[in-house]
């Protein structure tokens, strides 16, 4: 039995899809895999919360009230060659909230460091200042499984009740004073430390951009190439039924004329 070209072309759209969602997963961190994380930072313990940050770019953030005024956070992203960061507000602005920013350098040297956001110009961002008491000697940076994990220890009796997230530009990396350019992307989260419930970064479906832009190529060509299979051939038969062929007549139809035929003997 012969296969059409349309399903040919279907399925090979679907193995893609396949392939698309297995590197995906081979990239990302979750909640339910604690090995690299416990091995990869020193203060992170089974008590920690878990929860899908901020979905369509696949942060993962844990954390845990771990003395009577210390939150340690361990933020997990995968690493697609930009910095990733985690910033702290009390009202959900960008601005005169603090950050903290990590990324993997040209040489593969980690770099985690706490960031004052004045407002969105770079210059009004200076690395090194920020209003979180960090818990001395606590920051650090990791990468495991095209992963980056950037964790540290706060001093604070509550945490703000507003979380952003924000990456940088694939391929786009700080230069060597540090200033963070421009972010990719970015996205507010309200946050409740004490219940773990996070709102507004995005659901925790667990489809990523690059999934959901596959599943939807793949629900169009499924619908548009039977569709346009089936006009084409219904296309055909009506022009048969309309022109019947002779048996020793062939017709070409006149590039001036779209009405008649012309005979060719």
């Amino acid at each position: 039995m012969k296969l059409s070209v349309s399903f040919l072309l279907f399925l090979s759209l679907f193995v893609s899809f396949l392939f698309t969602i297995r590197a995906d997963t081979k990239s990302t961190d979750s909640c339910s895999s604690n090995e690299a994380v416990s091995s990869l930072v020193p203060f992170y313990s089974s008590s920690f919360h878990c929860l899908s940050a901020w979905s369509s770019q696949s942060f993962v953030l844990r954390y845990a009230r771990t003395d009577t005024n210390k939150w340690s956070y361990v933020l997990s992203a995968p690493d697609t060659n930009a910095y990733v960061g985690i910033g702290f507000s009390h009202d959900g602005d960008m601005e005169e909230s603090s950050a903290m920013v990590g990324w993997f350098d040209s040489s593969s040297k980690g770099v985690i460091k706490q960031y004052y956001l004045g407002d969105m110009e770079s210059s009004a961002c200076p690395p090194d200042q920020g209003n979180l008491t960090l818990v001395k000697n606590s920051t650090l940076i990791a990468m495991h499984s095209s992963t980056i994990y950037l964790a540290f220890e706060v001093i604070t009796d509550q945490p703000t009740p507003y979380l952003i997230y924000a990456v940088g530009h694939p391929g786009d990396l700080p230069s060597s004073n540090y200033y963070l350019d421009e972010h990719h992307d970015r996205a507010t989260a309200k946050f409740d430390a004490n219940s773990g419930i996070i709102n507004g970064a995005g659901s925790s479906s667990g489809f990523t951009k690059a999934r959901k832009h596959s599943l939807l190529v793949i629900l169009g060509w499924g619908l548009l190439i039977p569709i346009g299979a089936i006009t084409t051939r219904m296309s055909i038969i009506c022009l048969a039924k309309r022109r019947p062929y002779s048996d020793t007549k062939s017709y070409l139809r006149s590039p001036k004329d779209t009405t008649q035929a012309t005979p060719i003997l």
